[in-house]
C-alpha cells in the first residue's frame, strides 16, 4: 500500500486488518441477543459497532506511540511503520488516539442515556484498557500482563455490554459465550509476542512468550485453540449452532502443527501465525454469528 497522501496514511495507522477483533465480539455478543429471541435494535447495534472498532482504533494509536517510544518497533522490525518512517510524528499519533477516545466516550454517553447507567462500568474499565495497553507508567504489555488484559478487554468486556445494549440483561450466559472469541483474540496477540521473542528481549521488556520460552509458548497457543474449541462444544449444547465452529478444526492443526517443527519450515511458520490466528478468530466469530442467528429456530 503506497502512502502517498494522508488519508491513506492515516488509515494504515489505525490498523484495518485489525478490526476484526472489535467487529466479532460486538457481534457475537448482538446476535446472542436474537439467538435467544429478542429483536435485533438495528440502530443500538450501529452505534454499538462504531464504538467498538472505534475503541479499537484507539488502541492501536496507543500501541503505535508505546511501542515507539519504547524502543519496540524499528525500522527493521514493526507492524505499524508511520512512525519508524518518520511519516507521521509521535505527538499526531498520540493525539489522534485521545481523539478517537473522545469520540467512543460520546458515542458511550449517547448509548448509557438509551440503555442504563450499567453500560459505564464496561466503557469505564475499556477506555481504562486502551490507555494503559502501552502508554501508562506500568504498559500492560510490557509486563507480561497483556495476554490477560486482551482476554478480558477484546471477549467478555465486548461481548457482555453488546448484549447488555440489545436485551437490557447482564447475565453469566453472555459471559460464557465469549469465551471462545477471547482465547482466539488472546491468540492473536500471543503469537504475535511468540514471533517476537528474541526482538523483545533486546528491548529489556517482559512477555508471556519470553518467560515461557518459544515451545512452550507454542503449547499456549495451541491450548487458547483448543479451549475455544471446548467451550464452543458445550455451549452447542444451549445453542446448536455453534457446533458449525467444528467446521474449522482442520484450519488450525493446519496453523498450528508446521509451528512445532524445526528448520526453516517452522520459522516461517511462526512468522506467519499472527495473520494466520487473525484469520481463524474472523472466521470463527463468523460462524458463531452464524450458528447464533441458526439457533433461534434450531
Amino acid at each position: 500500500m503506497k502512502l502517498d497522501n494522508p488519508v491513506k496514511l492515516w488509515v494504515f495507522a489505525a490498523r484495518p486488518w485489525s478490526l476484526t477483533a472489535a467487529f466479532v465480539p460486538v457481534g457475537i455478543g448482538s446476535l446472542l441477543a436474537v439467538a435467544q429471541g429478542y429483536p435485533l435494535l438495528w440502530g443500538r447495534f450501529a452505534v454499538t459497532m462504531v464504538a467498538g472498532i472505534l475503541i479499537q482504533v484507539a488502541t492501536n494509536f496507543f500501541n503505535t506511540y508505546g511501542d515507539f517510544k519504547s524502543g519496540v518497533d524499528s525500522e527493521q522490525h514493526a507492524d505499524d511503520i508511520t512512525l519508524v518512517k518518520g511519516l507521521l510524528k509521535p505527538q499526531q499519533v498520540y493525539r489522534a488516539g485521545w481523539l478517537t477516545l473522545v469520540v467512543v466516550v460520546a458515542l458511550g454517553i449517547i448509548l448509557t442515556a438509551w440503555c442504563g447507567w450499567q453500560l459505564l462500568v464496561f466503557g469505564v474499565l475499556g477506555v481504562i484498557g486502551a490507555c494503559m495497553y502501552t502508554t501508562s507508567p506500568c504498559p500492560l504489555k510490557y509486563s507480561a500482563r497483556g495476554p490477560l488484559a486482551v482476554f478480558f478487554l477484546m471477549g467478555p468486556l465486548m461481548v457482555m455490554p453488546s448484549y447488555f445494549i440489545q436485551t437490557g440483561e447482564i447475565t453469566a450466559f453472555s459471559f460464557w459465550v465469549s469465551i471462545p472469541i477471547a482465547c482466539l483474540v488472546t491468540g492473536i496477540m500471543h503469537a504475535n509476542d511468540i514471533r517476537d521473542i528474541e526482538n523483545d528481549r533486546g528491548c529489556k521488556i517482559r512477555t508471556v512468550s519470553m518467560i515461557l520460552g518459544r515451545r512452550r509458548a507454542l503449547w499456549m497457543l495451541a491450548w487458547l485453540y483448543i479451549v475455544a474449541f471446548i467451550a464452543s462444544g458445550v455451549l452447542g449444547f444451549f445453542l446448536h449452532g455453534y457446533w458449525l465452529v467444528f467446521l474449522l478444526v482442520p484450519m488450525a492443526c493446519k496453523i498450528l502443527k508446521p509451528a512445532f517443527g524445526e528448520g526453516e519450515a517452522a520459522h516461517r511458520q511462526i512468522n506467519a501465525l499472527c495473520p494466520l490466528t487473525a484469520k481463524f478468530h474472523f472466521l470463527l466469530g463468523l460462524l458463531i454469528m452464524a450458528g447464533l442467528v441458526l439457533s433461534r429456530w434450531i
